[in-house]
């Protein structure tokens, strides 16, 4: 069989990144609700008569963990385009929830509901883009998720702006109704909710799902719109089922300008450790588009298969496959694999991976900052402490761009290694700061200085590339129940974390708390030096 190949000269269609922005709405939504509450607690816990931070900040992390456990299972049955839609339904009741709470209790419903959505979609959103990127932009256009994330998050930091000036709400209805300012913050989550349905049901489903579920025609369909001038298309003169791949090619080629690809540099192509989604696809060895997720959410940690595509018959074809590509063929038929698959020794390594890395980010330290900077600041004697969680934010989300564009340049392991091992000096520098006997003033601008850096070094590495990492080393097979293991893992170190801050901030004081950090960051460049294996470009 051979292939017909789309001119690469020409852009991507429209369709790709109306896709990617609508699904990264969701990475949006994930850190608005994540960030909303930094700086408005002190004023939610006056009005809801409720002085527990760490449980009004907690509940948004369990409902996510909640959230991601099913996701996974839900992506599989419905696909994940349509996943992300049902999953607004969450983020917009929780927003409506928990703006008109008139008590705790209905405050901490709302902030779990929306939380659910935040879970899944931090499942949802890093498996869609990598299922409809192509392989050149797939790294970058993955990475875009965190810089998303610290978007909302930098956004939901920036809707406190109006504390600084000591505006705490308005009269409304004619001066008959007060409404306090951090209702209208919770509110503004609704927009992006709004939009991204509005969205997303003009985009087409993943085609990896589409071929996993037997829809093959509707997979092809997707593989044009998304991919457009740099699709992939059978050949009629070679394609088995003729008058298909002869309908594919016209549809394509009513805007576009076909042009033939050599057999040998698809066999070239088809080599590399991680393949090529659409290359594979037409691979009649292994199910088609279902390859996507191999590249996608592949694994560099299982043996990979040695791939020689021809034009001759099928029946050749598999022969030159040989005995690799039968045992694929063979484990193709066992199917998805379930949750107790998770714990078999040839997975062991890559779950170590999957559930390790989320982990460590959240024992980086990050969500100290991200719910509690403002109240860390104040505690340094900063006086603009809000100010200053905007400005850390917007160094959160430079540096995460600056790492989205340098990642398939440099590797994930060295970058990650920095990340780990600069957060542990910065942060090993503020608890010796916080004990030096320094002027109030001055140890408040070192603490900024030093907490923007441990910043950088986050959004440089740990950030971005733990969830690049995650879709690179789990295999199609488990891609489901493991992706919502290591999710559910990284939101339930979030909530560890968020609940004892507090209580480390009392008995351990400011320098013990991050001191202690200091140390799991150190630990954590350890594990990653002793278990990643390099996956740029594999």
């Amino acid at each position: 069989m051979a292939f017909l190949k789309i001119d690469h000269r020409e852009s991507y269609p429209r369709c790709l990144w109306t896709s990617v922005f609508g699904s990264l709405l969701g990475a949006f939504q994930f850190g608005y609700h994540v960030g909303v509450l930094n700086t408005a607690l002190p004023y939610i816990s006056k009005d809801l008569h409720y002085h527990e931070d760490a449980v009004l900040s907690s509940a948004v992390v369990l409902g996510a963990a909640f959230g991601a456990l099913s996701a996974g299972k839900l992506a599989d049955i419905l696909g994940p385009r349509h996943a992300q839609v049902l999953n607004c339904i969450p983020f917009l009741l929780g927003c409506i929830l928990a703006a008109c709470a008139t008590c705790k209790h209905m405050f901490l419903v709302g902030r779990f509901v929306a939380g659910i959505g935040a879970g899944a979609a931090s499942l949802y959103v890093p498996r869609y883009i990598a299922e409809i990127s192509p392989p050149r932009l797939r790294g970058w256009l993955g990475s875009l998720n965190q810089v998303l994330i610290n978007t909302g998050i930098l956004a939901a930091l920036c809707t406190g702006i109006p504390y600084e000036i000591e505006f705490t709400g308005f009269d409304a209805f004619g001066g008959n109704v007060w409404i306090s300012w951090w209702r209208i913050m919770l509110a503004a989550g609704l927009i992006p909710a709004v939009l991204q349905v509005v969205l997303m049901t003009t985009c087409p489903e993943s085609p990896a799902w589409l071929e996993q579920v037997g829809r093959r025609d509707a997979s092809d369909d997707a593989c044009i719109k998304l991919w457009g001038p740099h699709a992939l298309l059978p050949d009629p003169d070679y394609e088995a089922d003729a008058a298909r791949a002869a309908d594919l090619v016209t549809s394509a080629s009513q805007h576009l300008q076909l042009r033939p690809s050599l057999p040998t540099a698809l066999s070239s192509s088809l080599a590399t450790p991680l393949l090529d989604p659409v290359l594979l696809s037409r691979a009649r060895s292994l199910p088609q588009h279902l390859q996507a997720s191999q590249t996608a959410m592949g694994s560099i940690y299982s043996p990979r298969l040695g791939y020689s595509v021809t034009t001759s018959s099928t029946q050749n074809r598999s022969r030159q496959l040989g005995s690799g590509t039968e045992a694929g063929e063979a484990a193709s038929n066992r199917g998805l694999e379930g949750w107790e698959s998770l714990f078999a020794r040839r997975y062991r390594l890559m779950m170590a991976l999957a559930v390790g890395l989320p982990l460590l980010q959240q024992a980086s330290g990050i969500n100290t900052v991200v719910y509690y900077s403002s109240k860390v600041f104040a505690a340094a004697g900063l006086k603009s402490a809000i100010t200053a969680s905007i400005i850390t934010g917007g160094v959160n989300l430079v540096f995460t761009v600056a790492s989205a564009s340098v990642l398939d340049r440099f590797g994930r392991k060295p970058l990650l290694l920095l990340s780990y091992l600069g957060m542990a000096f910065a942060l090993g520098a503020v608890s010796g700061v916080s004990v030096m006997p320094l002027p109030l003033a001055t140890s408040g601008m070192l603490m900024v200085v030093l907490v923007l850096l441990y910043v950088a070094f986050f959004a440089t590495g740990s950030g971005p590339i733990s969830w690049v990492v995650l879709s690179e080393v789990l295999p199609p097979r488990i891609k489901g129940p493991a992706a919502s293991l290591a999710t559910a893992a990284a939101w339930i170190g979030n909530l560890t974390v968020t609940l004892s801050f507090d209580t480390l901030m009392k008995h351990m004081g400011l320098g013990g708390t991050y001191l202690l950090y200091a140390l799991l960051n150190g630990a954590a460049a350890g594990y990653v030096a002793a278990l990643l294996v390099e996956t740029r470009c594999r």
